[in-house]
C-alpha cells in the first residue's frame, strides 16, 4: 500500500484479492496509505479443499479496493459479488478472471498504472497486461511469485491454466 501511494496517480486504485483470514491485515496496512473505496465478494463452490481458517471453510473471497486520494476514474458499472459455478480453478479463467479485467477496464486507462500486492497467481496482473496497462505485483509465498512470473512469460498471459495447486482461493 505504500508503494501504491508513491507510483499511483491521483485517483489511481490499488485492487487486490484477499482471503477473509487475511482482511484484517490487509484492511489495516492498506488504510495507512490509501483510501477505502469498495470490496466485492467471490463466492466459491463448495469444496472440500477449502482452507479452514478459524474454524471455517473459507468459499468467500474478497476484492478490495483502494485508491490513491484524487478523482478516481469511473468508466462503466462492475458488479459487487460473483458465484463461481465451476471447481478451485476458476480464478484463471471464466467469472473470476472477467471480473477482475472488468474492475481494471472501469477503474484505469490505457497506460495506467495497476498495482496487487497479493499476487497469488497473477489474475488481476494479467487482466492489466492484456488491457494494456502497466502493473506492479508482488506476493509473500515465493512459491506465488514464480506462478506469477511463469503465467506472465507465456504468449497467451497463462490465462487458461496456470499451473494452481488446487488451492481454491483467486488470487
Amino acid at each position: 500500500a505504500e508503494l501504491g501511494a508513491r507510483v499511483l496517480r491521483p485517483g489511481g486504485l490499488c485492487i487486490t484479492y484477499v482471503r477473509t483470514a487475511d482482511l484484517p491485515h490487509a484492511i489495516a496496512s492498506m488504510s495507512a496509505h490509501m483510501e477505502y473505496s469498495w470490496t466485492c465478494g467471490v463466492l466459491q463452490p463448495k469444496t472440500k479443499q477449502g482452507a479452514k481458517q478459524r474454524g471455517f471453510l473459507g468459499r468467500l473471497r474478497l476484492l478490495l479496493v483502494f485508491r490513491k486520494p484524487g478523482e478516481t476514474i469511473r468508466t462503466k458499472l462492475v458488479p459487487d459479488g460473483i458465484e463461481t459455478l465451476k471447481g478451485p480453478r476458476t480464478h484463471t479463467d471464466g467469472p473470476v478472471r472477467d471480473l477482475a479485467a472488468a474492475y481494471v477496464e472501469a477503474f484505469t486507462r490505457a497506460g495506467d498504472v495497476v498495482l496487487d500486492p497479493c499476487a497469488k497467481t497473477g489474475t488481476i496482473l494479467a487482466a492489466a497486461r492484456a488491457l494494456g496497462r502497466h502493473f506492479v505485483g508482488f506476493d509473500q509465498d515465493e512459491t506465488n511469485v514464480r506462478k506469477v512470473i511463469s503465467r506472465l512469460s507465456s504468449p497467451d498471459g497463462g490465462s487458461d491454466d496456470d499451473g494452481d495447486d488446487g488451492d481454491d482461493a483467486p488470487d
